[in-house]
């Protein structure tokens, strides 16, 4: 999956898995929609 990305570095991608898990979390709790999805950037 990594290699299909763009030139992103490890750590800004695990940045972004982090912004992810955040935003499931935070889905969860709130019933909405969470920010900072991976597939939302770029």
């Amino acid at each position: 999956a990594l290699s299909k990305l763009p030139a992103v570095s490890q750590t800004s991608y695990a940045r972004l898995v982090d912004m992810d898990k955040a935003g499931q979390r935070m889905s969860s709790e709130t019933g909405g929609h969470g920010q900072g999805r991976a597939e939302d950037v770029g």
